[in-house]
């Protein structure tokens, strides 16, 4: 049988302990000479840190910008022809007059001055402190020694025009000279449709794919409040003036009266595959395969359906049911889940006032309220719009409505935010109908018109 060794780390006699004993000693030493080296280092990085401070003492230069109290751009700074820029221009409109402003240099006390033009006497900047910047001035920087000086003219650049404005111009005339008394606008199959009745009691279908090339039916003479019409299954649904129901397949229009055993005070709007209605102050439902509608709900207290506009957008990975309506003095915004839960989003006095016909629309995520007729008889030119899907509204003052079409009222509008466009169809401009198509395009889509400081 072969032998086999077995090393132990521990010493079996006196000779292999000194040898352990030396390799102990001579580990101590690398150890003492590791820790020497590196007190060594740091005092020479400590001495060259040192060296480097001292070098900076005489450096007046700007090394960065920072704003407080407002978004901070990029700045650019250039120390050749000693000018102060941000690189993305501020938006247009913002408050300059009191920006707290921070400036940075390469040493860490330099000291600042500034002025307004060549001539008057420099005022001492402490950084932190609230400036007029909406205009371009001097600033003189010292080194922190006091050796050495240099003088930026600094420039915050501000567009010129409101770049998330919208440029409105028409695109299309809809031929239709009669007075019209009820109108509604929806998109459907790639198409825009136009509805309405006129004061001679005609109804109307404008259908066109270009925006400004319609083509127009006539359709029998009852008198359909089109205000109330919804799109449900590929069938049209619309109310006449005694509430009594009319539906329509889609592709060819022939609406019939449809019996039920409710009297629908006000059809709303799809939502989780229903049709969705109000009826004795409750919401009704009604399922594709259903032939009649079923109550889901009470109605709030104080929920009017005397003056109200309807949408439904998404919110999050759900779609919502929303509802404008006026309590009062000032508008509210409902709004609707699909267990048929009618909550109060924005309650009377707050920010959206009582408005008659308003417009909606959806962009980008944002729900927006735009136009309509004030209490007071006059039209809103103002934007209301919510990024949190209704919960808080505040005006968007980029979309507020321009001369071209101030005071329009009760028309489709259509979003397309990939684009950068929204689409008006038919409407009033105040109290006379507009059967016309408006198309309103980003500012900064027009790449010719746009002018920079």
């Amino acid at each position: 049988m072969r032998k086999i060794k077995i090393f132990s780390i521990f010493a079996h006699n006196k000779n292999d302990r000194s040898n352990i004993n030396l390799i102990g000693m001579s580990l101590k030493k690398i150890i003492y000479l590791l820790i020497i080296c590196t007190s060594i280092l740091n005092v020479s990085c400590g001495d060259d840190e040192k060296k480097d401070l001292l070098l900076n003492q005489d450096d007046p230069r700007v090394r960065s910008v920072v704003f407080m109290n407002i978004s901070s751009p990029q700045f650019v700074i250039n120390d050749t022809e000693a000018l102060i820029y941000n690189y993305d221009s501020l938006t247009y409109g913002i408050d300059l007059s009191k920006v707290k402003v921070y400036f940075y240099g390469y040493t860490s006390s330099p000291t600042f001055y500034y002025r307004y033009d060549a001539v008057s006497a420099w005022m001492p900047f402490k950084n932190g402190s609230a400036i007029d910047i909406s205009k371009p001035f001097y600033l003189f920087s010292t080194s922190e020694d006091g050796t050495q000086t240099k003088t930026y003219l600094f420039e915050a650049r501000v567009h010129k025009y409101d770049v998330n404005a919208f440029t409105w111009k028409k695109i299309g005339d809809i031929n239709l000279t009669s007075p019209v008394v009820s109108q509604k606008s929806i998109v459907y199959n790639n198409q825009y449709q136009w509805f309405c009745r006129t004061s001679a009691g005609e109804n109307y279908q404008f259908v066109s794919t270009k925006e400004n090339d319609w083509t127009m039916k006539k359709l029998d003479k009852k008198k359909y409040q089109w205000e109330t019409l919804a799109l449900f299954s590929d069938t049209l649904w619309i109310q006449d003036e005694e509430g009594v129901i009319y539906t329509s397949p889609t592709t060819k229009l022939n609406f019939k009266q449809r019996s039920l055993s409710v009297k629908v005070d006000r059809l709303l709007f799809e939502l989780d595959n229903k049709l969705w209605a109000i009826a004795d102050n409750k919401l009704y439902t009604l399922y594709k395969d259903s032939t009649d509608f079923c109550v889901k709900n009470e109605l709030p207290s104080d929920f009017s359906v005397e003056n109200i506009t309807t949408f439904t957008a998404n919110s999050g990975f759900t779609q919502l049911g929303y509802i404008y309506a006026t309590q009062k003095d000032k508008g509210t915004i409902w709004t609707l889940d699909y267990s048929g839960n009618l909550l109060q989003l924005v309650s009377s006095g707050t920010t959206i006032p009582y408005l008659t016909n308003p417009m909606v629309y959806i962009y980008d995520k944002t729900l927006g309220i735009v136009g309509g007729k004030l209490k007071d008889g006059t039209y809103s030119s103002e934007c209301y719009a919510s990024y949190d899907s209704g919960k808080t509204w505040g005006i968007d003052w980029h979309k507020k409505l321009n001369s071209d079409i101030e005071g329009i009222n009760n028309a489709g509008v259509f979003a397309y935010s990939s684009l950068g466009e929204l689409v008006i169809v038919g409407g009033n401009i105040k109290e006379e109908p507009s059967p016309a198509v408006w198309k309103g395009v980003l500012n900064k889509l027009i790449a010719d018109e746009l002018n920079y400081k």
